[in-house]
């Protein structure tokens, strides 16, 4: 299925409160599963599973939460974006379904709206997870993703100073047949090493 960049139509329903999104579509707001105090959204199992007008609105209610359209009315801080991000390596690793996998590779690319805390480690909580555990790697990645994807995921590893789980990751797709991507990764992951070496930087690998 392929799903385009565009946002959901207008004539989608969206609920005019966020208290409302408690057994819309099926999702329930459960409070303190991240924090005493803060809402998680627990979306259906198989919800944008084969159904792209499912898939869009999971890729848009991390804009809809902060839409000034959508009255906020909860008594604690709503659902993190990587509660959607979640349910999308769900349905990626569970059913092998490579458009949710490709929302993770890249979620600008669907117009997918994702916070600064959620943006900064996503290469380390959802794209690295979804590389090692996908099988059809080839069918998932676009050859014309593969530098942007290494440069994302070594500046990551640069980011947390530790390169051990990215030497794992070109191993493995070294094995699994696919020696272009795994040398994007090893050049950009060395480029960032020789700049954190020249500016003192210490890191594990």
């Amino acid at each position: 299925m392929a799903i385009s960049g565009a946002v959901i139509a207008a004539t989608t329903d969206w609920p005019s409160a966020v208290s409302k999104l408690n057994s819309w579509n099926g999702f329930k707001l459960v409070k303190g599963v991240r924090c005493p105090v803060c809402y998680s959204l627990v979306i259906p199992k198989n919800f944008g599973l084969k159904n792209e007008k499912e898939l869009r609105i999971l890729i848009e209610l991390p804009r809809r939460k902060v839409d000034d359209s959508v009255a906020y009315d909860l008594d604690g801080p709503l659902f993190a974006d990587s509660d959607v991000l979640d349910h999308f390596l769900h349905l990626a690793l569970d059913h092998g379904y490579a458009p949710a996998g490709r929302i993770i590779l890249n979620p600008d690319k669907y117009n997918m709206l994702i916070g600064v805390e959620t943006s900064e480690g996503i290469e380390g909580t959802h794209v690295i997870p979804l590389i090692r555990g996908y099988s059809g790697l080839n069918a998932l990645i676009d050859q014309g993703d593969y530098q942007r994807l290494a440069r994302n995921i070594c500046h990551w590893s640069a980011f947390e100073y530790d390169f051990r789980i990215t030497n794992i990751l070109i191993s493995e797709v070294t094995r699994r047949n696919n020696p272009a991507f795994a040398g994007a990764l090893s050049t950009a992951c060395n480029q960032e090493k020789a700049l954190m070496r020249k500016h003192g930087e210490k890191f594990v690998e």
